[in-house]
């Protein structure tokens, strides 16, 4: 009887074992109920960038039940993502690269289709990130910039607490440059309900089995990070410039993903890496670029714009870049005839702080440039040029032009020393 019985599970084993093995070797073997759906996804990348990122991330939002969690899949298959959804009505989001890779921006309320967003990593809730290197600072004026530079209620309130985004100062968060990235939003897709069965992803090539429906989707993915050009005349002691801790507040921190917007909270972005123009022998720009997601949207205004303040009507044909127009260079005619979306002046501040050729002297300038922002949506551009007209005596509300005062150069010492001149005296005999 144990004989049989032997025989007969060792009998079992080795057909399950076939069996195993014709099922490993031949596919994988899915079983699903009849809620769900093969849905292909098909991403083209060409929009934003001429090559295919490393990889990407795929959320799917249900519009039927917002609380359900979301479907989420990280995959190097860029081009064509397979995935499986119950039959309903979703918003999809589509974003190159793994989350987990991005170290300048973080991902945050996922859960949700309203509160999911990237945001620029914050630097740091102090204003010290913004500082002055390199041989010869003087002890505490990096106190002394930064307290002039954000003003002394922000640095008085960013020693004893958190500060309020609120706050009059002007003075937010301090975050991080964000990094590029892409985003697709895929609006409002219906997924019908499937056939019960056992899925096959393929009978053969592009032969899906009949007892299963497969949706296709497709995504075109844009770049949401935004450039920003600032560029500033300096009338006088452009000889004179060492350092320019720099920083620009009231942009947007984030970008509701899911939402395709960008967020109300703003923040500071520290400037750095300046670029020096001459234009004569004293005087000349300072120009930078920074990566940010752009204005908030309660800033911008209804209204069209020109870059010397004047509102363009409705009927009136112009060089907007939404119909393609390219960025124009500095001094081009058509730069006068871009439009912008301005914000009120006190909704962006830029700060400069210069620190000249001695090591010691610092002038420190604020300017609230909202209505001075030129955008060019097209390539997702703003640009901020503050140039003798902003300075001109012919603009009654424009600031004082920048002169800074001529210094000497350091001289490589810390401190002031003499030397002793030898003195002559007459030959003394040592014994030994």
């Amino acid at each position: 009887m144990r004989s049989v019985k032997s025989k007969v599970s060792a009998a079992m084993a080795a057909f399950c074992g076939v069996i195993l093995f014709i099922g490993c070797e031949r596919r994988e073997l899915y079983v699903y109920g009849d809620e769900f759906f093969s849905v292909e996804l098909n991403v083209d990348w060409r929009k934003y960038a001429d090559r295919d990122p490393d990889g990407m991330t795929v959320w799917f939002y249900s519009l039927d039940d917002p609380s359900h969690q979301p479907y989420r899949s990280t995959t190097a298959e860029v081009r064509r993502h397979e995935l499986y959804l119950p039959g309903g009505h979703y918003q999809g989001v589509v974003v190159d690269y793994s989350p987990e890779e991005f170290s300048r921006q973080q991902f945050l309320g996922m859960d949700y289709m309203e509160t999911a967003r990237v945001e620029a990593t914050p630097a740091s809730y102090q204003p010290d990130s913004t500082t002055v290197e390199g041989e010869g600072v003087p002890k505490g004026v990096n106190d002394l910039v930064n307290q002039e530079l954000f003003g002394e209620p922000a640095w008085t309130a960013l020693h004893t607490e958190r500060p309020d985004v609120r706050s009059e100062s002007g003075l937010y968060i301090v975050a991080n440059q964000p990094e590029q990235m892409a985003l697709d939003t895929l609006l409002n897709k219906e997924i019908e309900q499937g056939e019960y069965g056992d899925y096959i992803p393929w009978k053969k090539h592009e032969e899906y089995q009949s007892s299963i429906h497969v949706k296709q989707l497709y995504a075109e993915p844009t770049s949401i990070i935004w450039r920003l050009r600032i560029r500033v005349w300096i009338r006088s002691g452009f000889n004179s410039l060492w350092q320019i801790p720099a920083s620009v507040t009231g942009l947007a921190d984030g970008h509701f993903l899911a939402l395709d917007s960008r967020t109300e909270q703003p923040c500071l972005l520290s400037v750095s890496g300046w670029e020096y123009e001459r234009t004569g022998s004293d005087s000349g720009y300072i120009g930078a670029t920074l990566y940010t997601f752009g204005l908030r949207p309660s800033t911008i205004l209804p209204t069209r714009v020109l870059h010397d303040g004047t509102e363009i009507p409705d009927n009136v044909v112009t060089y907007d870049t939404r119909a393609g127009e390219l960025e124009p260079d500095y001094g081009d005619p058509e730069w006068y005839w871009f439009y912008s979306d301005n914000c009120v002046p006190r909704d962006v501040r830029l700060n400069l702080s210069f620190v000249l050729r001695d090591h010691a002297t610092t002038r420190n300038y604020h300017f609230d440039v909202g209505d001075r922002i030129v955008s060019y949506d097209a390539q997702q551009v703003l640009r901020i040029d503050l140039g003798p007209d902003y300075f001109s005596p012919d603009n009654p509300d424009g600031p004082e032009p920048i002169d800074l005062p001529d210094v000497d150069a350091y001289n490589g010492t810390g401190f002031g020393a003499d030397v002793t001149p030898w003195v002559d005296l007459p030959p003394i005999d040592v014994k030994f």
